[in-house]
C-alpha cells in the first residue's frame, strides 16, 4: 500500500488534521475547533481521535499510515517536554510526546508550528529555494524558523526563529508574552491596531481610519486591506508603516545570520502588494547595503498549508523532527 503521513497543524483556535502522500498532496482533511478552554485533558482526546480517525480514512482508501507529524504552538526540550505554549498555558511541562506515543500505535514526531511552516516550505519549493533561509509567519502574532544548511535549526532549548520577539522599539506596547516594544506589537494583526494610532497621530485621515475610530475592537487586517485595495491612503500608509517595522526587525536577523533569503508567510501576507515595498528601504538603513541589496525577499507560496506540510515532512523529508 502507498505511504502517507498523517499530518496535523494545531493552534489555538482550530485543530486541522490531514492524509498526505509522499509528494505533498493533501488527501483528506480534518477540521474541528480547539477550544482550549476545555482544558488540556480534553484537546488532548479530541488531538488523538483525529489522528486515529485520519488514520481509518487513510486505510479504507488504501493507504498505509507511516507516522503521525504535529506542529504545535509553543517550544519544546529535546525530551519533547512542553517548555512554553502561549495559547495553552496549561500544557507547559507536559510529556506531549511520550503522551502521543503511548496513545498512537506509529511512529509520532512534533515540532514546533512556526518552524513546520518553514520546514513546508522547504520541502515543497526545494528547488526554488536556497538551503539556507529564515521563514517568517504574520497572523495574530509572528513566529519564525531558521532553515541552515539544508536542516532547521532549533537552537539551544528549541527557541531559536523567534522573530516575533525582536525589539524595535525599547519602550514600545508590551506583546502577550510580556516582552516590550518587539516586532510583534506593530507588525501582526494586533499589531495593525497599534500603527494605527500611531497613522492618526501624523494627522492621516480616511474612510478606514474613521471607521476605526468608531468600532476598533471588530476591525480586522482584511478589513485593512480591502481599504488599501480601494486606494484607502490611510489603509495604505498603515501597511507602509507595518513593512518599515518588519525592516528594522529583518536587519537584525540579516546582521546576525546574513541569510541569502527570506520568506515571508501567514494570513497578513495576503496584504504582501501594500508592505513589501517598504520592507528593503527599512531594512537597508540598519544593515550594510551589499548585503541588503543581494538579499531575496519573497511571499511564501503554501498559504494555510505551510504548517501541514511541514508537519508531513518530519515523516517524509526527516529535515528535523524531536528523537
Amino acid at each position: 500500500m502507498p505511504g502517507v503521513a498523517v499530518s496535523i497543524d494545531m493552534g489555538g483556535t482550530n485543530l486541522r488534521v490531514a492524509i498526505v502522500d509522499e509528494k505533498g498532496e493533501i488527501l483528506c482533511r480534518i477540521l474541528q475547533p480547539t477550544k482550549p478552554e476545555r482544558g488540556r485533558s480534553k484537546v488532548f482526546a479530541s488531538l488523538t481521535e483525529g489522528i486515529k480517525e485520519a488514520m481509518v480514512k487513510a486505510k479504507a482508501k488504501g493507504l498505509e499510515p507511516l507516522g503521525v507529524g504535529i506542529g504545535f504552538p509553543g517550544v519544546f526540550a529535546d525530551d519533547g517536554v512542553i517548555l512554553g505554549a502561549p495559547q495553552l498555558s496549561d500544557w507547559v511541562g507536559f510529556a506531549f510526546l511520550d503522551a502521543l506515543r503511548a496513545a498512537i500505535e506509529i511512529p509520532v514526531f512534533v515540532e514546533n508550528d512556526a518552524n513546520c511552516a518553514a520546514l513546508g516550505e522547504y520541502w515543497i519549493f526545494r528547488g526554488d529555494l536556497p538551503d539556507t533561509f529564515v521563514f517568517m509567519t504574520l497572523g495574530s502574532g509572528i513566529g519564525g524558523g531558521v532553515i541552515l544548511q539544508g536542516k532547521l535549526w532549533r537552537g539551544y532549548l528549541g527557541s531559536a526563529g523567534e522573530i516575533g520577539h525582536i525589539p524595535v522599539e525599547p519602550n514600545g506596547p508590551f506583546c502577550g508574552g510580556g516582552h516590550q516594544g518587539c516586532i510583534e506589537v506593530f507588525s501582526s494583526a494586533v499589531g495593525l491596531k497599534n500603527l494605527i494610532g500611531r497613522v492618526l497621530d501624523e494627522g492621516v485621515a480616511s474612510p478606514f481610519l474613521s471607521a476605526f475610530k468608531e468600532r476598533s475592537p471588530t476591525v480586522t487586517p482584511k478589513d485593512a486591506y480591502e481599504a488599501a485595495k480601494q486606494d484607502d491612503f490611510g489603509a495604505r500608509r498603515l501597511f507602509e508603516r507595518f513593512g518599515e517595522y518588519l525592516g528594522i526587525a529583518l536587519a537584525s536577523v540579516v546582521n546576525v545570520l546574513n541569510p541569502p533569503a527570506i520568506v515571508i508567510g501567514g494570513n497578513i501576507a495576503n496584504a504582501w502588494e501594500f508592505f513589501a515595498p517598504s520592507i528593503l528601504p527599512s531594512l537597508k538603513r540598519h544593515t550594510f547595503p551589499y548585503v541588503a541589496e543581494r538579499l531575496k525577499i519573497r511571499k511564501a507560496g503554501l498559504g494555510e498549508d505551510a504548517g501541514i506540510l511541514g508537519a508531513a515532512s518530519l515523516i517524509f523529508a526527516k529535515e528535523a523532527c524531536l528523537p
